[in-house]
């Protein structure tokens, strides 16, 4: 996978803002829709320099890979396209959410990429991201026209 170009995703998809602030459910959030931790020290309103935005950006980057390579064994072998909107989706939405898509799952696991597109559609997650979802729907679909 391409880890810039998910970078150059990430950074469009969520913006990158150096200081703390609420996320639309008000959990605390800073750099590129890195989520506070409990304990890390930061409160609303604090500022993070800009090498701490890339080790938070790079350590969830690379978090949201390994769980896609932990829900998918055959993830290293999906189109690096699969990889980019699994791995979006997986940033944004965490293993524990991600891994409740059981249709979606199997039919990656199938290489089935319309099917896939067709579950991220009818989900709730769909709704609640709007355009972003949108977005990744639309390019699954490409990879599965292709």
């Amino acid at each position: 996978m391409d880890f810039t170009l998910f970078i150059v995703q990430l950074c469009m998809e969520e913006g990158v803002r150096l200081d703390v602030y609420g996320d639309s459910l008000g959990n605390l959030t800073v750099g590129v829709g890195h989520l506070v931790k409990k304990g890390s020290g930061l409160t609303h309103g604090d500022f993070i320099s800009l090498a701490q935005c890339v080790d938070f950006l790079e350590e969830d980057m690379q978090t949201a890979y390994n769980n896609c390579l932990h829900l998918w064994g055959n993830f290293a072998l999906f189109p690096d396209e699969v990889q980019l909107i699994l791995c979006d989706m997986m940033f944004n939405m965490g293993i524990s959410r991600l891994s409740k898509f059981k249709k979606m799952r199997a039919f990656a696991a199938l290489q089935a990429w319309q099917n896939v597109a067709d579950e991220m559609e009818n989900s709730r997650w769909h709704m609640q991201v709007g355009i972003r979802a949108i977005n990744l729907v639309q390019r699954m679909r490409e990879v599965g026209n292709g």
